[in-house]
């Protein structure tokens, strides 16, 4: 019925579901005489349901029928959706009247379509049993005029019923002329019979017998009051009315019950003794603290609206709207995350669409709303990205993991915000325990994101306590980010020393060189573990021995050296005899060792240890058993590389 707050009418998806609308309301009276929609003061009842006025549900309509003092909007059979946009358009303009009204004027609706009606509150009665087919039908004021909802059980309330029993009876007696004098005889008053009808008195003492024995509402009071005013007016008699209702104020702002009013009796007061106080303030707010923790803060109502509004525009945006409807909802999703209360409603909210939108049939297609609605979060709620991720990998079924995964990697290139470490850690080690290291199709969807696009790396990428992060840098090692990332990934790892080995084979490597980008992967795999695996011993043997082989004389005195003779004959035997037998035997101008004599001790320790069976193969020979690329830049102080098609 509100449908044109979005759209124009005449627009085919205003037409579409105002014609959805009308359906609805005709299926509902297909068993029902009718349909009413009560306005009251907390929002809108429909069918004994209750919809507060500050939820989504009701807030437009209430928003038209509670500034024109409407009581009710009444449909009837053969309602069409021509007939309820109609009417809807006579309620707005209705209020835009009001609203450029600059003096006081009777509240009437006119002009409504067939089989839609609307009354105004101070009229409108309804039996409890729901009798009668008229908005106003019977007498002015409704023994049973209370609705059901509206009654509340509890001695709270006694108090305030009672007043109002005494205020009205004591009319009733005074209009009839007995009210009591100071001695108790009857004493002559104002005779409000002259000019009020019998029938109205009659009324008024049909709703004080209604209300005996209740415990209603004190807000029904307020409209009784209103119902009891317009009946009075009835009269034409201004001046009666007036002054009928300045005694009755009078009476409810006093509060004070008066010999000549009819009602309860008083309650004996009950003195109590001074209190005893058995609980210290220490106590009290511990034992308050018990009661409120299990239950947690209370959730902002706007936020939960805010939380639905996202949802919202996500099926609106699916709709393939028009530019101008997406250029509105574009300013609400602004609105929404730009809001100081965003918050736990929110955060849930949003990682719920995430989580639908990457598990829908044509993700390719609808990547783009993803983009929108994040874009947003990190432009509006940096702090924030991080833990909605969080959420949404609590969340996110397995079979999702690998299409999330560059999206997330991702946002930790362009950095997150995080006031709790933990939420880092638990959000860092989901993604790090995907198996994305040999997948294409992964590496091609990040390189198209907006981290390695603009070759941005994040500072604190590194800060994650070793190896965390360690398969996400094994796969960004080798993307298009290598060259921005790599250097700083050669200090990294030479810093955290993970493996002695790992130490060697960094050292050999001297710098960084894209073509050493296995060596890395392979000290990433690694990781801190202590066994070796099968592609670090590979490599190791590999790079030791090219290293050892194609070293200048005026870099043979570096520290590394002993080390990498250790481990080459540790890991490769086989390929260590060709290496040590030269460092050995090597000589310059015929006598003099090639090599520092600690060098030289460190390999006949090693080929010792191995025995002389393994030295078989000449060192010339062995040499050109690696194919090694002898442009990258082999001898120190440039980097060694190894060529790709030399490792697995």
């Amino acid at each position: 019925m509100t449908v044109g707050t979005y759209y124009q009418r005449g627009h085919a998806r205003h037409e579409a579901v105002a014609a959805q609308c009308g359906e609805t309301v005709r299926r509902c009276l297909a068993t029902r005489h009718v349909l009413d929609i009560e306005v009251t003061a907390e929002g809108l009842v429909v069918f004994d349901q209750a919809f507060p006025a500050a939820t989504r549900e009701a807030r437009r309509i209430f928003s038209l029928a509670d500034p024109l003092s409407l009581g009710v909007v009444r449909i009837r059979p053969g309602a069409t959706a021509q007939q309820l946009q109609d009417a809807m358009a006579v309620l707005r303009t209705r209020k835009n009247n009001l609203k450029a009204s600059t003096s006081y004027e009777e509240v009437e609706i006119t002009g409504m379509p067939e089989n839609v009606e609307a009354q105004g509150r101070a009229l409108y009665l309804r039996t409890r049993t729901g009798g009668g087919d008229s908005l106003a039908g019977g007498s002015a004021f409704d023994p049973n005029l209370i609705r059901p909802e509206m009654l509340l059980q509890g001695a709270d309330l006694h108090k305030s019923e009672a007043e109002f029993l005494k205020i009205v009876n004591g009319m009733i007696k005074t209009a009839s002329g007995d009210q009591p004098g100071e001695d108790g005889a009857p004493k002559p008053g104002f005779d409000i019979s002259k000019g009020l009808p019998q029938s109205a008195l009659a009324d008024i003492a049909d709703i004080i017998e209604a209300l005996v024995g209740t415990n209603s509402d004190p807000m029904v009071f307020g409209h009784l009051i209103a119902h009891a005013q317009s009946a009075l007016q009835l009269t034409g008699d201004p001046e009666l009315v007036e002054l009928v209702f300045q005694n009755l104020r009078k009476e409810v702002d006093n509060a004070k019950p008066k010999a000549h009013l009819i009602g309860h009796s008083k309650a004996q007061k009950r003195k109590s003794g001074s209190p005893q106080f058995t609980m210290s303030l220490t106590d009290l707010d511990e034992a308050i603290d018990s009661v409120i923790e299990p239950f947690g803060p209370m959730e902002n109502p706007e936020s939960r609206d805010r939380a639905g509004a996202l949802g919202i525009c996500l099926q609106m945006l699916r709709t393939a709207p028009s530019d101008e409807l997406v250029k509105g909802i574009h300013g609400t999703l602004r609105r929404i995350f730009g809001a100081p209360g965003f918050g736990g409603p929110e955060f849930r909210a949003t990682a719920k669409l995430v989580i639908e939108i990457f598990d829908g049939p044509d993700f390719e297609r609808e990547e783009g709303l993803f983009l929108l609605y994040w874009d947003m979060l990190r432009e509006y709620r940096p702090e924030d990205v991080g833990p909605v991720w969080r959420e949404v990998w609590s969340n996110l079924p397995p079979r999702l993991r690998v299409r999330v995964w560059p999206y997330t990697v991702n946002d930790i290139l362009l950095g997150m915000t995080w006031n709790d470490p933990a939420t880092m850690l638990a959000l860092y080690g989901a993604v790090s325990r995907v198996p994305v290291a040999g997948n294409a199709k992964v590496r091609y969807k990040l390189e198209n994101l907006s981290a390695l696009r603009e070759g941005t790396l994040a500072d604190d990428i590194f800060d994650p306590p070793p190896p965390l992060l360690f398969p996400v840098l094994n796969v960004l090692i080798g993307t298009s980010l290598s060259p921005v990332l790599g250097p700083l990934l050669h200090d990294h790892l030479q810093q955290l020393q993970t493996h002695p080995l790992s130490v060697v084979m960094l050292e050999a490597a001297a710098d960084y060189h894209p073509g050493n980008r296995v060596v890395y992967q392979a000290i990433l795999e690694q990781g801190v573990r202590g066994q070796l695996t099968d592609r670090m011993l590979e490599l190791g043997a590999r790079l030791l021995s090219v290293a050892l082989l194609r070293l200048p004389p005026g870099e043979r005195t570096e520290p590394w050296l002993a080390d990498a003779i250790e481990w080459l004959a540790r890991i490769a035997p086989e390929s260590a005899g060709p290496v040590l037998e030269k460092i050995v035997t090597e000589k310059k101008l015929l006598v003099i060792p090639a090599w520092p004599k600690k060098l030289r001790e460190a390999a006949e320790l090693a080929w010792e240890t191995m025995g002389e069976a393994q030295f078989e193969v000449g060192a010339a020979d062995e040499v050109g058993a690696f194919e090694v690329d002898d442009d990258a830049g082999l001898f120190r102080p440039s980097p060694i590389a190894l060529k790709e098609e030399d490792t697995p």
